[in-house]
């Protein structure tokens, strides 16, 4: 911010120096030597001021820029030294300024230098250019240039018979050197290139085209020999060199937008299609003006040049109405894609974007990693390359369903590439682009852990937890269930009805842990005795219920309970104690024992009690 305060003073002290210039050619404009003394020092001082600006700059940039710079104040520096030549030769010999002479080395050095500048500029930067479609824009405005610069000083230099070759190859290369500083700026208007910082380029542009106007107004005085040293062009060619090393200034503000390789603003941007006609206009203008008469032609282009000029501003306010509608569809199309992304591939998910036939295009991270895949090598494949073959089929119905404009939600397990089962929630959706459906969208989200749970809630709602048998409600389910097969087969099937003769005493003396780990074994026991058809369960305390089917007689029966009795009866090792509990063993067959589920339990359960009294 200091920076910028102190720039705005020294913008101020240009105006104010250039004022005081004038102020001192008109206050002392019959004093021709004090004019002259001040004018020189005036037109030294300046300049000089401007170069020590532009080397600042130059020792501050570290980048690609730092030639441009040097080249800049090499130019004020040439014409520095071409003004203290004049300043000798003038004020302290009192000699007629020479023509050509040195100080005429040093003004070409300095548009010769300015050149250098530009063209370096130009060439780091020509990949932003774009002149081709500017051509013919670019082409009208220095054709209007190349015109006046011809008739008022081009063709009078030539059409003088009393100059030297040298001295018409000196006397053309100002206007010459000018016309090509005004290509330069040309283009880079036109192709609406900023090299710099907004302000560094304006003030840089308004610099050279001071100087040139100047210098162009030199040229003129000087061809109908009427310029005075002293005269009121001098100070601008003083401002316009002071502005220009202005710009070396600038370069110590920080800029907080690109510095260069953008595009003008809108108001810029009309002010350059506006130009060439403003061009085109004022050479007619001129035309008609010093034309010796006006006739039905004159008037006839004057009015078709006009015709065409509007036409064309029509056009091209049209066609930045079409651009700014372009831009603002663009914008909304990009803002659209950038959610479109942000919700792919941030999201919690698994998400796929699949082809009508199913075979992947874009995948994110949450994707590769449900599938144990690289993005690269899933692009491409069918995502049914992942799915299990039994649900393959189950798969292909949804994703056809899809396909219909019908979106679709199911679970399935997939192995994954690591060998990982997963379990998958799917939901396909989709894609439709101006009602015509191009693809499916598929998120998939890992409910593994989910299923897991419920699993282990499902397992211990149904399970006791404390010997892994089934509990009381899922042996009566599963019992309900027997009765239902047997009613419609006949096969008969056993219901077992057992507890631990002293386990009471087990669970007094030793403890309740000791009990708990008694009764964890004797689960363990019946589980090796079962086999797949049959089901164990613990209803509680030391109760347990046994379902045996491929029962044929009571005698297989006897046989089963003698051997549930022996695998029982033998010592259990807890911790450091043995111990042993004989089971009292019931039991009931279907349908002689009863047909429901309480019937034939009461009756298991009612011979066991008898067992167990006939056993004291």
């Amino acid at each position: 911010m200091l920076a910028k305060h102190k720039n705005k003073i020294v913008l101020v002290f240009i105006f104010i120096y250039t004022f005081f210039y004038y102020g001192w050619i008109t206050i002392f404009q019959t004093h021709e030597y004090i004019r002259t003394l001040g004018g020189n020092l005036f037109s030294i001082a300046g300049p000089l001021l401007a170069t020590i600006w532009l080397a600042q700059a130059y020792k501050k940039k570290r980048d690609k820029d730092k030639l441009f710079w040097l080249f800049l104040s090499f130019g004020t520096f040439s014409f520095v030294i071409a003004e203290v030549l004049w300043f000798i030769y003038e004020t302290v010999l009192l000699f007629d300024v020479p023509y050509p002479g040195s100080p005429d080395i040093f003004y070409i050095l300095n548009i010769i230098f300015y050149l250098m500048a530009f063209s370096y500029k130009l060439k780091m930067e020509k990949k932003y250019l774009s002149i081709t479609k500017f051509i013919f824009d670019i082409f009208l405005v220095m054709t209007v240039y190349t015109t006046f610069f011809w008739y008022f000083l081009i063709k009078p230099l030539i059409a003088n018979d009393t100059v030297t070759p040298f001295e018409l190859a000196l006397s053309l290369f100002y206007p010459l050197g000018d016309l090509t500083l005004l290509f330069f700026i040309v283009i880079l208007f036109m192709t609406g290139l900023r090299l710099f910082h907004r302000y560094t380029t304006v003030f840089l542009f308004s610099g050279v085209l001071v100087q040139i106007t100047a210098d162009i107004g030199f040229l003129l005085m000087q061809n109908t020999d009427s310029y005075v040293s002293g005269s009121f062009l001098d100070p601008l060619f003083v401002l316009g060199l002071m502005l220009i090393g202005f710009t070396g200034l600038l370069q110590k503000e920080p800029f907080s937008e690109e510095t260069s390789n953008l595009l003008l603003d809108e108001s810029d941007s009309s002010l350059r299609m506006l130009f060439p006609y403003i061009y085109v206009s004022i050479l007619f203008i001129y035309m008609v003006v010093n034309a010796s008469t006006l006739n039905e032609v004159t008037f006839g282009a004057g009015v078709t040049i006009a015709v065409i000029i509007v036409r064309q501003l029509l056009v091209l306010v049209e066609n930045k109405r079409l651009i700014k509608d372009y831009q603002r569809q663009t914008t909304d199309l990009i803002l659209s894609e950038e959610r479109h992304k942000s919700l792919f591939y941030h999201h919690p998910d698994a998400v796929f974007s699949l082809d009508l036939k199913g075979h992947v295009l874009s995948v994110n991270e949450k994707g590769e990693d449900l599938l144990g895949v690289k993005r690269e090598k899933l692009i491409s494949q069918s995502i049914m390359h992942f799915i299990d073959d039994a649900y393959k089929e189950k798969a292909r119905e949804t994703f056809y369903n899809t396909k219909k404009g019908i979106s679709q939600h199911y679970e399935l397990p997939l192995t994954n590439h690591v060998g990982r089962l997963v379990y998958i929630n799917v939901t396909h959706i989709p894609i439709m682009v101006k009602t015509e459906m191009v693809g499916v969208f598929s998120i998939a989200q890992d409910i593994t852990q989910n299923k897991r749970n419920e699993e282990r809630i499902h397992y211990m709602a149904y399970h006791d937890t404390l010997t892994d048998l089934a509990n009381r409600t899922h042996f009566e389910e599963n019992l309900n269930k027997q009765i239902r097969q047997s009613e419609k087969t006949g096969e008969p099937f056993a219901v077992i009805f057992m507890d631990l003769d002293n386990f009471k005493h087990i669970n007094d003396t030793y403890g309740h842990a000791t009990g708990d780990e008694l009764l964890s074994e004797v689960g363990y026991r019946l589980r090796l005795i079962l086999n797949d058809v049959e089901h164990g369960a613990r209803l509680g305390g030391d109760e347990f219920t046994l379902l045996l089917t491929g029962i044929s007689s009571r005698n297989d029966i006897s046989s089963r309970i003698q051997e549930l009795s022996d695998a029982l009866s033998q010592p259990y090792q807890i911790k450091d104690k043995k111990l042993t509990c004989i089971p009292s063993i019931g039991y009931s067959l279907f349908p002689e024992d009863g047909t429901t589920a309480a019937a034939l339990l009461k009756s298991a359960d009612d011979i066991m009690y008898a067992n167990k009294h006939q056993s004291k």
